[in-house]
């Protein structure tokens, strides 16, 4: 019996896997028919309702899909993804003449695991994958090699605050960057309601780890026209029940109003363009909602009989910019009715496929090409995570779900973390809200991302107070309070820690002097002149540096500057302020690019350039450029240009 065992012992060493590793994978799903099941705290229906991050009730309904963990009294235990959190929670097994959930059973091998490991796919992506795999045998993966570490992607993703933006009355979400958050309030882009994402946010919906699910892993589909998958009867399954569900026209060559069905059209877009049907189709209930806009109605006082489905262009920081900009476009490329706006958009997308961006993922996340994060088709983090959803509900309803589907993941240069996670607990926001001092004015004024000060007290003040807020609810703060000045110069630190563990100090230097002085800062606070890391704007275009000696000096008479009388303010312009403190700044007046202190054709051109890539603006050239102070350089900015020089609106400093 020893000998025998231990022949078993070293064949398990000598085959290298484990021989109890496999393992039991069930797949629940909501019964056909079957709407708002409660997901439950416990395995009763006297417990109360799981709440989302908003603080709403979980109720699922058919063809929601999920992974079933036990059995207790009539109730499955489940782990869920709903509104982009992952949540374990209780649903009820239906009643005796009616079943809530469907279930089945697969068993995961070592075997499944080690095919997607053999695929070039990390560890902590093959169970997942291989779960996937076992339950749709059909399916295919591959991985998407991107040629950058996962810090790389994070850092390039995160560069401008406009980038990623999310929608929704979570704040826990959203960045708490300069721009992004200004004096307790938090900026809004793209019409109003959108917000600039975290950068704990951007990590959760970058990982493809978090959305390796039966609903969400369409969002890595390859999106190529299947004619014997995409039917009109599949689309028209999607598109019942929203504005699309009957007939869209084109005008002939006689003019003649002509009908089609929306699901036709669709697939005639499919078709012709060599891109899924159904992603087209989800792609405009992603913009234009189940129940479109004035963007796809037609019935725009401005553009009559013009319609833009894909939001092409449709740019802008209100809504009726917005509009504005994309139904120009839409006039512009002649999208007269549905069937050309609909024929014409999905043209454009193809310019994202053919550039490599072939699946929802990488159209949100652009690593594809040379050049990395400059071909984003859209702005909105969850687009992926929600169109995923909607081409995953046309397949379920229409019995497609279990064909041939290639899916292509990324995978990054390098090791990742552990794991993301959008719960508070792994909230990594260490920075403070709020910081002043009494009786003392701190220089530079505060932001959150600026983590050194200094101030200035009267030599008779013995003591001061420090308070400071954390931006996020879950951090704690240490080191405010009530001070006593024994020192003529004390330095107070203000340690910040976050739910995650990450850690910011703010230092505050006190110094006691005999005569207390305004900062250089302090000054242009006084005089309003914003100041942005040692950018200064605000000036009305055509001021001259006597101009702003005048208000300098009306402010602070002690002030001096060292620009000369005759100049007029430019960008890029060096102003050095001294007041017992000496600062240098730098002159930004937005549109004016090229520093000769106008708009003109010229700064025009200094943009268009920079759009292609062709010479780069840089520091004060590139602030004066983001005209309408987003924290990018785009198109719109473009625009503003072109509308000063016309005078059709001028360009506000």
């Amino acid at each position: 019996m020893k000998h025998y065992l231990r022949f078993i012992i070293v064949l398990a060493i000598c085959l290298g896997t484990n021989v109890f590793a496999d393992t039991t994978y069930i797949r629940g799903q909501i019964t056909k028919g079957t709407s708002k099941v409660t997901v439950r705290t416990c395995a009763s229906s006297s417990c109360g309702a799981v709440k989302s991050d908003t603080n709403s009730n979980i109720a699922i309904s058919y063809p929601e899909m999920f992974e079933v963990l036990g059995e207790e009294n009539g109730f499955y235990k489940i782990s869920l993804q709903f509104n982009s959190y992952y949540y374990t929670g209780y649903v009820s097994k239906g009643t005796s003449s009616k079943k809530y959930v469907e279930t089945k059973t697969f068993k995961v091998t070592d075997g499944d695991i080690n095919q997607m490991l053999n695929l070039g796919f990390p560890k902590s992506y093959a169970e997942k994958l291989a779960k996937l795999k076992v339950s749709h045998p059909n399916w295919q993966f591959v991985p998407y090699k991107v040629n950058a570490t996962w810090d790389e992607v994070i850092a390039g993703e995160t560069k401008y605050i406009s980038t990623n933006l999310i929608s929704g009355s979570n704040t826990s979400l959203r960045n708490t960057e300069d721009g992004a958050y200004v004096n307790g309030k938090w900026t809004e882009f793209a019409g109003g309601g959108w917000y600039s994402a975290s950068k704990q946010t951007v990590k959760y919906f970058i990982d493809p780890r978090n959305f390796l699910n039966d609903g969400h892993v369409f969002m890595f589909e390859v999106l190529n026209f299947d004619s014997g998958v995409q039917t009109t009867e599949l689309l028209q399954s999607l598109l019942n029940g929203t504005f699309m569900s009957g007939n869209a026209f084109y005008y002939n060559d006689k003019n003649e109003k002509v009908n089609i069905s929306y699901a036709q059209t669709f697939r005639d877009a499919g078709e012709k363009n060599q891109i899924s049907s159904v992603h087209l189709i989800s792609r405009v209930i992603q913009e234009q909602g189940s129940k479109g806009s004035s963007l796809s109605s037609g019935d725009n006082s401005e553009y009559p009989g013009y319609y833009n489905f894909f939001n092409i262009n449709a740019n802008g920081k209100t809504t009726s910019e917005v509009i504005h900009n994309g139904l120009a476009y839409a006039k512009k490329k002649g999208w007269n009715s549905p069937y050309n706006a609909i024929i014409g958009g999905a043209a454009l997308l193809n310019d994202y496929i053919k550039y490599g961006q072939n699946t929802l993922y990488l159209q949100k996340f652009d690593f594809a090409g040379d050049t990395y994060y400059s071909t984003q088709y859209m702005q909105n983090i969850r687009a992926p995570y929600s169109e995923s959803y909607t081409a995953y509900s046309a397949y379920v309803k229409n019995n497609s779900l279990d064909i041939k589907f290639t899916f292509s993941v990324p995978v990054f240069k390098g090791t990742m973390p552990d794991k993301t996670s959008l719960d508070i607990k792994y909230n990594e926001d260490s920075s403070l809200s709020k910081l002043n001092v009494t009786s003392c004015n701190l220089n530079p004024s505060f932001t959150s991302s600026a983590y050194n000060y200094t101030c200035y007290v009267d030599k008779k003040v013995d003591n001061i107070t420090v308070n400071a807020s954390p931006t996020a609810s879950t951090s704690t703060v240490k080191g405010t309070g009530k001070f006593d000045l024994n020192k003529d110069v004390t330095v107070l630190e203000i340690i910040v820690t976050s739910a995650a563990g990450t850690t910011s100090t703010y230092k505050i230097t006190v110094n006691k002097v005999d005569e207390v002085v305004l900062t250089p800062d302090e000054i242009l606070a006084k005089m309003q002149i914003s100041n942005k890391g040692g950018y200064i704007s605000g000036f009305d275009l055509g001021s001259d540096a006597n101009s702003f000696n005048k208000l300098l000096n009306s402010v602070y008479p002690k002030a001096v500057s060292q620009i000369s009388e005759n100049k007029v303010l430019y960008t890029g312009m060096n102003i050095k302020i001294t007041s017992g403190i000496t600062s240098n700044y730098t002159v930004v007046i937005y549109g004016d690019n090229n520093g000769d202190g106008v708009i003109d054709i010229l700064d025009l051109l200094k943009i268009q350039k920079h759009l292609l890539g062709v010479n780069k603006l840089k520091n004060a050239y590139l602030n004066a450029s983001d005209i309408n102070k987003d924290g990018n350089v785009d198109i719109i900015d473009l625009l503003k240009i072109q509308k000063h020089i016309l005078n059709v609106s001028k360009i506000e400093q």
